[in-house]
């Protein structure tokens, strides 16, 4: 008995599976397929569109970085070249209370001179090169350049001095 009911069932089975056509179980599975299909291209254009968003805030966030270490270079190369500026009107005063010096005091304060005016020129290189720092190096660009700026006010002084 049991052996008849099992062999029903596989029957009963078999007959359903007989009674579908291929023609429309391959028209559910284009169906399936076109769905899916469906699907894949809704999420992928989605996440292009939030990549292609997230890319706008990036290169905003880029030009807006590219111009604030544009300003900070150029508030920074106008700071420090109007204290060159101001350190050669001292050093062309020296030069001209110099020439009324003669003898081993001029020789010495003819040699600090043209140190102070080497010294004057390295600053002078460096305010150009400010240009080619890029956002990592402008702290340490500006911090040497201070100390440069300082240490050539201290050699003014100290020529001053001497004359």
């Amino acid at each position: 008995m049991k052996r008849e009911l099992t062999f029903g069932a596989i029957g009963l089975l078999f007959l359903a599976a007989c009674n579908r056509s291929p023609a429309k179980e391959q028209e559910e599975a284009r169906s399936a397929q076109q769905q899916a299909d469906e699907k894949s291209a809704q999420y992928r254009m989605q996440a292009e569109e939030k990549s292609a968003e997230e890319q706008a805030k990036a290169n905003d966030k880029s030009r807006e970085a590219a111009r604030t270490l544009d300003q900070t270079k150029n508030d920074y190369r106008q700071k420090a070249q109007g204290e060159l500026d101001s350190l050669t009107k001292q050093i062309d005063e020296l030069k001209a209370k110099s020439a009324k010096t003669a003898g081993k005091t001029r020789a010495e304060v003819d040699q600090t001179l043209a140190d102070v005016t080497a010294r004057r020129d390295a600053v002078d290189a460096q305010i150009r090169a400010i240009d080619q720092a890029n956002a990592d190096q402008i702290e340490t660009v500006k911090a040497r350049l201070d100390d440069q700026i300082a240490q050539l006010r201290q050699s003014v002084n100290e020529a001053g001095k001497r004359i």
